[in-house]
């Protein structure tokens, strides 16, 4: 997590993978400033970020998520 409360995730992966996130507040909600996805905490460090990566052998993408303010 970095001090803009922002967190930062590069992932190089099979397709369809949830890498689960580190470090995140559980309590907190994260948007996703490319989709304006909002995910929970509690998810991405149990369940994971769920990644919708090409059928390509070396698929990757980058996910900048912000966390929301209450």
């Amino acid at each position: 997590m970095r001090r803009d409360r922002s967190a930062t995730l590069t992932a190089l992966r099979p397709p369809r993978s949830r890498p689960t996130l580190r470090a995140l507040d559980p309590a907190a909600r994260y948007r996703d400033t490319a989709t304006g996805a909002v995910h929970h905490g509690a998810v991405l460090l149990t369940h994971g970020l769920p990644l919708h990566l090409a059928a390509d052998d070396l698929a990757s993408t980058l996910v900048h998520l912000v966390r929301e303010q209450n």
